[in-house]
């Protein structure tokens, strides 16, 4: 008897650590229940779902990063569950766009649409601004901001504003949950981040996935810090470039390091700043590294050779190695995700004599009976498995089973209780859509046993069809009444309770209201939250500008957050080109006066024969109206060549002083409208010839100005298009009136990704009579190759050109350009058959001092000139 004891004794100590949730009854009942309940099946949890998967921890490394796209395409192809994801830096963000719902080919298209030059640059998208706010601003080869007088050091090249709106724009697909928790992201997701303030390491798992997104590619030097929770964020990298215990903190799945880092380069690639802050970055991560690694399940080591992390010209090249890689490990990956799915421990056997399914009430038990494993000898895996199984189904709202001593066997009953039947659906809080319309996009119906799957992808897809159609805030919840079996949707459209702005100090709110589409009350639309954004950057008021979403128990507060720059500042620029030579313009801004986005600045120009000076208050938007204003009194001195048969025959000399108003209005993203009144003393001497003449100047007109170019420069696409009439007399003398005309029109087609047709049109028209210095020209670069510029002037005038530019590498071009055009002084000379011919060849390149152009032009006539521009004009 007392060995039968200590048997029994043995078998209880062996079972009990075996069967996890197991208890002992005082009836010497087995309770075995599954590993995960019903309520964390419905959570969508993605480790929950059955089958082994893995996490991944994945480095940073800028371009380098992009490998990751190649290891997740090999893992999607190879249907390897990835169950979590921890990333810093680039491994964060691609990770984080997995997270969010793109496939690995989406992230791999989206790599090579991005603009990274522009996406990378320090201010807004071209394309994004008012027209009045192009010109000197984007001219200018740098600006000096001070605060109380003194200068201010930029706390690195970019805010990254640019990529900011773009991870924004891309995360909205998953809508408002990881406000809650990163977790209900599919797969979970962490983005781990360096506190610049502490030193310390901050894991990120909920809030904005953007903005965290963002924080942990803000490589020191080259991106500015970003603020969340108090807390100043930079590269995760710095203190854990590759968070591996992190994933094993969260998941029981092996884990994957991918690392894709950079090797320290070698002295002749430190070539500029951030390639030193990216050193120093690689040097005090090397051991944390290696560290990380050891730690690992598994890693994985693309072959990049010399690529860099600023290298985004390869991205073919690096998403290929890193598919590369993942094709090499794939052996070792199987061997490893089949030793984790071992339970060979959970191996001991009972003797069931009778097996029974019980509690069911709706649905059948052969449902069930045909997916369980069944024998006389059955271990408790099995029997765990078979309840996993149930709870996997979705119908079953609690499950466990119960072996209960029967001699020398056991009777195995589950228990498993079922799901009310579906009786009528509800969707409340509905307001976009009719009923009909979204109970056609849900599974349930009627008459069904509930299903959590069912619900939840139910929910999913309700969810997605919001997003869709650009309501990206729109949460979904259900709710069954186990009495009536009414199923509920119930539907959050992100209807907004409040509008909030932080960080104005000086700016007056309405300037930033004035772009906010949105009051209480509003449904969130995702686009306008995009234009809201981009406008509120684009006034050059602010470092960066973003629109924090806080979700409420139902709806969302909708906070403006922005960072103001120094608004007191000096910006220069400078140009070269063999006609006119050297010259600089150097501004004294005093910008935002007032707080209402006004303002004043003293300019000057600086050069051999041309120079200037004026000062000029100007206002983009008049409160929240569209309405513009500029107004100046100026200075000039102009030395106007001049040519006689084509050879050079002295200059001009010509000086003005006066004033100018422009009111007007903006047409957004378009153009410009404005009316002009001037008033101007003129006085000029022509070569060779004794004395001064005189106009005083009084003019009245129009001025529309459409502006859709993406670049000042170079640029790929869009329009410009110059409207000017103008009544105007010198008031001294009434016979002096005359009317002048003119209008140009451009256009940039992008034929392949790297050829351009640029054609461009202008014409010019005036009364009889017209001052010298209001004619028009014909000559230079801009309006006849083969003639010097201003060679010839005349009342009237037609110039056409057609543009191919070939681009070469990233910043060179060759250009080729045909030319017709004349310019004439009495109207009835004007014909066709006059017009002279022309072309030419060219080379340009892009420089930070702006565009270098060299060009060589010849006419019909055997007339040639050549021609080198550096910078930008103005």
């Amino acid at each position: 008897m007392p060995i039968v004891r200590f048997h029994l004794f043995v078998i209880l100590i062996m079972v009990a650590p075996i069967c996890a949730t197991a208890d002992d009854s005082l009836s010497g009942k087995i309770i075995i229940r599954p590993d995960f309940s019903p309520e964390e099946l419905a959570s969508g949890n993605n480790a929950l779902e059955g089958r082994s998967g893995v996490g991944l921890a994945a480095s940073g490394g800028g371009a380098r990063g992009l490998a990751l796209i190649g290891i997740l395409k090999v893992l999607e192809r190879e249907n390897i569950k990835i169950d979590f994801i921890a990333g810093v830096s680039m491994g964060g963000i691609v990770g984080g766009l997995y997270s969010c719902g793109y496939s690995a080919s989406e992230i791999e298209k989206l790599a090579y649409e991005i603009e990274w030059s522009q996406l990378l640059s320090a201010g807004p998208q071209r394309t994004t601004l008012l027209t009045t706010q192009k010109g000197l601003s984007e001219k200018s080869l740098f600006k000096l901001r001070f605060q109380d007088w003194k200068p201010v050091i930029p706390r690195a090249i970019t805010s990254a504003q640019n990529l900011n709106q773009l991870l924004e724009n891309l995360t909205a697909r998953a809508g408002v949950r990881p406000c809650v928790s990163f977790d209900y992201l599919n797969p979970a997701l962490r983005i781990v981040c360096t506190d610049l303030l502490t030193g310390e390491r901050v894991v990120i798992s909920s809030g904005n996935i953007s903005e965290a997104m963002r924080a942990s590619m803000a490589i020191p030097v080259a991106f500015t810090p970003v603020e969340i929770g108090g807390r100043l964020l930079v590269d995760g990298g710095l203190v854990d470039p590759i968070p591996v215990d992190v994933v094993k903190s969260s998941i029981k799945d092996p884990v994957i390091a991918i690392n894709v880092s950079s090797n320290l380069l070698p002295a002749s690639h430190l070539t500029d700043i951030v390639d030193i802050a990216d050193q120093t970055t690689s040097i005090m991560s090397i051991d944390k590294r290696n560290q990380a690694m050891a730690l690992a399940d598994f890693s994985i080591t693309p072959d990049l050779g010399g690529i860099t992390n600023t290298d985004f010209g390869h991205i073919g090249e690096i998403i290929k190695a890193g598919e590369d890689a993942a094709v090499a490990a794939l052996p070792a990956l199987r061997t490893l995700l089949a030793r984790a799915g071992d339970h060979s421990g959970e191996s001991l056997n009972y003797t069931v004599v009778a097996s029974e399914i019980r509690d069911l009430l709706y649905m059948p038990k052969t449902f069930f009976q045909a997916a369980f494993a069944n024998s006389p000898a059955i271990t408790a895996r099995s029997i765990k498995e078979n309840l996993n199984g149930a709870v996997s189904s979705g119908y079953v709202s609690e499950a466990w089973a119960e072996l209960v001593p029967e001699s020398t066997s056991y009777a195995l009953y589950y228990h498993l209780k079922d799901n009310p039947r579906i009786s009528a659906i509800d969707f409340r809080g509905a307001s976009l859509y009719s009923r009909d319309e979204l109970l056609k996009l849900v599974d349930c119906r009627p008459g069904m046993v509930s299903n959590r799957l069912s619900l939840r992808s139910d929910v999913k897809t309700l969810e997605k069809f919001y997003i869709e159609n650009g309501y990206t805030l729109a949460r979904v919840s259900t709710e069954l009444d186990g009495k009536t079996g009414l199923l509920t949707f119930k539907i959050d459209e992100g209807r907004i309770n409040a509008v909030g702005i932080e960080g104005s100090r000086k700016t007056r709110r309405w300037v930033i209201s004035r772009n906010i589409p949105f009051r209480a009350g509003d449904l969130f639309v995702q686009r306008k939250a995009e234009k809201a954004v981009e406008d509120i950057y684009s006034t050059g008021l602010f470092e960066t500008a973003k629109l924090n979403i806080y979700p409420d128990s139902t709806g969302i507060t909708l906070v403006a957050r922005v960072e103001e720059k120094p608004y007191d500042y000096v910006r220069a620029g400078a140009r070269f080109d063999l006609e006119y030579k050297s010259r600089a313009f150097v501004d004294l801004v005093a910008d935002n006066v007032f707080g209402g986005g006004q303002s004043f600045f003293l300019s000057t120009t600086i050069g051999e024969k041309k120079r200037s000076a004026s000062l000029n208050y100007h206002v983009d938007r008049i409160f929240s109206s569209l309405f513009t204003s500029t107004a100046r009194v100026d200075f000039t001195e102009f030395k106007r060549n001049h040519y006689e048969h084509h050879s050079y025959e002295g200059y001009f000399k010509q000086k003005s002083y006066g004033a100018e108003i422009m009111p007007g209005r903006q047409i957004p993203q378009l153009g410009a409208i404005s009316f002009v009144a001037s008033l101007r003393k003129f006085i000029w001497r022509q070569p060779g010839r004794e004395g001064e003449n005189e106009f005083t100047k009084l003019g009245l007109g129009v001025r529309s100005l459409v502006d859709t170019r993406d670049a000042i420069s170079f640029a790929d696409v869009g329009k410009v298009h110059l409207f000017e009439l103008e009544f105007a007399s010198d008031i001294g003398n009434e016979k002096t009136a005359y009317t002048r005309f003119y209008t140009s029109l451009e256009s940039y087609y992008r034929v392949t990704r790297r050829l351009n047709f640029h054609p461009r049109l202008a014409l010019g028209a005036s009364s009889d009579f017209m001052p010298y210095f209001d004619e028009f020209s014909l000559g230079g670069l801009n309006r006849f190759l083969g003639l010097h510029e201003d060679e010839y002037l005349g009342d009237k005038l037609v110039v056409v050109y057609l543009e191919l530019r070939q681009k070469v590498g990233d910043r060179f071009f060759i250009m080729g350009r045909y030319d017709a055009g004349n310019v004439w002084n009495k109207l009835e000379r004007v014909k066709i058959s006059k017009l002279r011919h022309g072309g030419g060849l060219g080379v340009g390149v892009k420089t930070p001092l702006g565009p270098a152009q060299l060009w060589y032009g010849r006419t019909t006539k055997g007339l040639d000139s050549f021609y080198l521009d550096i910078g930008y004009d103005w």
